[in-house]
Formats: structure tokens, sequence, C-alpha cells
């Protein structure tokens, strides 16, 4: 059935074709001229809603192991090439209205349309603060409050996060508090993105929808106010790459000082909320060593250094002492398997191919366990054994002793059978590319009274909101439909390639070291470790749009 339609819609598009190519398809626009970007946005949104299955899925299936499926591969082809034509038809009815939408003259900076940014994205956070007041949170989000409460603090969790939170709790006792100001620094950075886009001369209607309905999206606004580090860590992100784009675009800000500060600042900050923030900082001061060589203005490169080292110290130094953090009591053991990165699917599925300790651990399981798990989604080996059975636990934690071990077996597996691996590291890294993501919602609706936690509202209408977000989430429908970051960003990467715009590419640095960590060594799937590829895809069309304008 699904070919007979698919075969239909492309008949279908091939007489629309026909017609539009009678026409003269010129007439109407020159798909060649960089000018006219909505062409080849609507060409691409077209791939997208024919990927809005996983690609990883497309190319390997669940149920086999690395077979490239052809029939998946032509049924694709199929399916877009049913879509595409008729996305043509509709752009070109549309273009012009949409030209007239996105353009405005350009304009002086205003600090009017900054604050209408700014409340008009603290507006509709608020509501996700109401629904889910005091916080969403998770059980890390419980035992750093457990922490704070008991002033027993570990360096299981960010330090320099758990340091804020202790400090605004002595402001308003409550998790709102935190979760408050994490939306009031969001609407922030939101706002100067949006005013710098509208500076340029985009329009302040197409920049307030943009923005708006990405920040409305369940997926971004529970986001927000989930006390989760993820969260700081993608403003200071979002913070980052727009001196850096600032940076590169507009040479007259290469030497100035509080840019540069600014930049070795929000190098520092994404080192301490989260751990592989250290790598893009690493890689973001060598590019400003390379423009220090070219400049010959070693300014551009010691300024950044110094403040960020200088982050690093009080956070290392200094705020360790303050709050007397401790060593975390979670084993050694415990964290080798917490960064083992292996699906318990594969494990199953290969254990002829693994070492004889991992093979002995893999066999603990019940095979129903295992099969059941399926391979389209990928956990980590620790999580779904502690789950399991507590007996399985014990025979791991004997057999790991060491991180040397770790990277021993880590290896083992792509020595063994590697493109197995490369399979099970591909449905890990599903979130990449698949928007359809599953939303953390906190199962902790009724609060634990020892943390001295204030209850959530007991409102009828709001506990009503809340549990449709459940069922929402219970069954996957809190997702984007068609919003795939990673298809939009590569789609404008090269299209700033093709076009010239290779400055824009330094926006894309966090993201691209981020996502090169989380497939290689990153131990478990989750929504938050990827979350800062929305924002950037969103950044990344007004952007696209911004240079068209400046160029032309």
């Amino acid at each position: 059935m699904i070919y007979l339609l698919i075969t239909i819609f492309s008949i279908i598009s091939i007489t629309i074709f026909l017609l539009i190519k009678y026409h003269s398809l010129q007439t109407y626009v020159n798909i060649y001229d960089p000018s006219k970007y909505v062409f080849w946005l609507v060409v691409f949104l077209s791939f997208c809603t024919a990927c809005s299955l996983s690609l990883t899925e497309l190319f390997f299936p669940v149920n086999k192991l690395v077979i490239f499926s052809i029939k998946n591969l032509i049924l694709f082809i199929m399916l877009w090439s049913s879509l595409i034509i008729p996305y043509i038809g509709l752009f070109i009815v549309t273009h012009q209205l949409l030209t007239q939408f996105f353009y405005s003259p350009r304009i002086s900076p205003s600090p009017k349309f900054f604050w209408q940014s700014f409340f008009l994205i603290l507006m509709i956070g608020l509501v996700y603060w109401i629904i889910f007041f005091p916080a969403n949170m998770s059980a890390d989000s419980f035992e750093t409050w457990e922490e704070i409460k008991n002033n027993y603090i570990t360096d299981y969790h960010s330090i320099a996060y758990t340091f804020i939170q202790k400090i605004l709790i002595k402001i308003w006792d409550t998790p709102a508090i935190i979760s408050l100001v994490q939306l009031i620094m969001f609407s922030w950075i939101m706002a100067v993105w949006m005013n710098f886009f509208y500076q340029q001369g985009l329009s302040g209607k197409f920049i307030k929808s943009l923005f708006g309905a990405i920040v409305a999206m369940p997926n971004t606004g529970i986001m927000i106010v989930t006390l989760w580090k993820d969260i700081p860590f993608t403003i200071v992100i979002l913070g980052l790459v727009y001196f850096m784009l600032n940076f590169i675009l507009y040479p007259r800000y290469r030497t100035k000082t509080y840019i540069l500060v600014n930049i070795g600042i929000l190098f520092g900050l994404s080192t301490v909320f989260r751990i592989n923030g250290i790598v893009i900082s690493f890689i973001g001061i060598l590019i400003l060593l390379c423009f220090a060589f070219v400049h010959r203005s070693f300014k551009i490169f010691w300024l950044p250094l110094f403040a960020c080292m200088l982050v690093l110290l009080l956070n290392y130094g200094m705020l360790y002492r303050v709050l007397n953090v401790h060593k975390s009591s979670v084993t050694n053991n415990r964290n080798n398997m917490i960064f083992m990165p292996i699906n318990t699917a594969y494990l199953y599925g290969v254990q002829d191919h693994l070492h004889p300790n991992v093979r002995k651990f893999a066999q603990t399981i019940n095979e129903g366990i295992w099969k059941n798990y399926g391979t389209s989604f990928v956990n980590n080996f620790f999580w779904e054994v502690r789950e399991a059975s507590p007996e399985s636990l014990a025979t791991l934690e004997k057999g790991v002793a060491s991180k040397k071990q770790y990277f021993e077996y880590y290896w083992q597996l792509w020595a063994g059978s590697p493109l197995i691996h490369f399979r099970t590291r591909l449905n890990f890294w599903d979130p990449f590319w698949n928007s359809q993501t599953q939303m953390f919602l906190t199962p902790f609706i009724g609060m634990p009274k020892s943390a001295g936690i204030i209850s959530r509202f007991d409102n009828p209408i709001i506990n009503k909101i809340r549990n449709i977000f459940g069922r929402l989430n219970d069954i996957n429908l809190i997702i984007f439909p068609l919003w795939m970051n990673t298809l939009f960003l590569i789609f404008c990467s090269i299209y700033w390639i093709i076009y010239g715009d290779w400055k824009n590419l330094i926006i894309l640095f966090p993201w691209v070291v981020n996502n090169f960590l989380l497939f290689w060594v990153s131990p478990s799937t989750d929504y938050r470790y990827f979350w800062m590829g929305i924002f950037l895809g969103v950044i990344s069309i007004p952007l696209t749009l911004m240079q068209n304008k400046r160029v032309s």
C-alpha cells in the first residue's frame, strides 16, 4: 500500500513539474541565484519531511546488523520525489509574500526591540514555569538539592552550578528561584540574538515568530525550567557563539578588550558547567591563536586565555575551598561502567567477538531482556543492568577494576567487530539526526518533603495540563514534527561554503566538537546533550537571510 501511494504521489509530482516547466520556472525564480534562499530551504524541507524516520534506521534496519537496505533507499528516494515538486510549487506561490515578510529596512540599534524580544520569550517561558512549578527535576537535581540542604557538597556534579543554586535559595528557599533565573538568562541571550538580526535588516515580525515558536515548543519550554547543568551550559554556548561571530564578521571587534574578555570568560564557564566544555574551549583558543598569528596581534590569544584560566582557577581553587567540596562517594567501578558505551542488544548479538570477561558479563543477563531492549534505542549498559538485576550489577562491578581496563575493553569492541559497534554508536547518536526525541518529564510529581522543597501548585487546571504533558510524553508526541535542526544546520553550512559566507561556520564549532565527543565516548543517549543544536539551527536561518541581505 505504501508503495502504491508513493507511486501515485510521484505521478502527481511529475505532472506538476511538467506544468511548472511549461510555464517556465525561470520566470518565477532563478534557482541558481543565491538570494533566492527560500527555494533551497523548501527543497531541503522536503528532504526533512522524507527523513521523518531515523536516518540510522533507514540504512541500518532494527533487526539486521549493518546491512545497507537498497529497498529502504529506493523507498526514501520515491518519497522525496513525491514531496519535492509540490513544495516547489508552494514556494512559487508564496515567494513574493515571504520576501516581503522577511525583510525590513536596515535600522539602528533598538533597545525597544530588545526588550520586546526579552519579554516575549520570558512570557512564553513563564507558562512552563507555572505548569512545572517549582521546577522540573531529575534524580541528579534532587541529589544536588539534598547536598546543598545537608551542606555536604561533592564533586559528582558541576560545582559552579551547585554554588549558583546555593546562593539563589538564600533569596527564596525553593527550586523555583533556580528555574526562574535560568529562564531570565535564557530570555536575555535569545533577545540578544533577536536584536542582532533585527539590526541587520530582518523583519521584526519574522524574528519574533521564529524564535517565539521554537521557545513555545514543549521540548524547549520544559527544558528551560529543568534543573540540569545542561541549561546554563547551553546558554553559555549561545553567548560564546554570539561573541565569536561578531569577532569573525567585524574586524573592528577583534581587538576590543571587552569582546576578548567575554569570550575567555565564556570558555571558562563552558568548562565548569560541563566537562566536555574543556575541549570546546581548547579548540576555540586554537582558533584565536590562528587569528593572532594572521593579524600579528597576540592580544587576541592571551587575553581570552587569561580570562578563561582565571574562571577555572576560581572554580577549582577558591570555590572548592569555600564549599568544602568532598570527593564523590561513587565508586570507581560504577564510574567505569557509566563510561562504558555499550549497547545491550549489541552485546547480546556479538558475544563471540567480545573479550572473555565482557562476554561473561553479557551472559549474566536474561536473554529476554536483550531481545526486548532492541537496537533502536541505545543506553548505557550499567543502567540497564542496574534495573534488571542487582546480582548482575554486583558481577559487573567485580569484573571492572580500573579505567585502564575499561579502555582495553572499549578498543576490544572496535577491534572485534568495528562495523557492528559503529552501528551501535549510530543508534546511540540518533538524537543528533532525529528530532522526534522523547522529552524528559520528572516522575517525582510529589516531591520529597525531606528535601524541604515547596510542593507544586495544587490547582486542578495546572494538574490537568501537567497530566496531558505526561501522557504525550509517554507516547512520544512531545516532538518537533518537522524541525530537524541538524539537517538545517548542514544545509546552511553547505550554502555558506558555496556562496562564500564561510565565516558563519564559526557558530558551529561548539556543536561539532560536542557531537564528535558524544559519538565516540559518551555513555548514554540523552536529549539534553544535543539541546544546543536546536538553537544553533534556529540562528542559522536568519543568519543566512542576514548574509543575503548584506551581500545584495
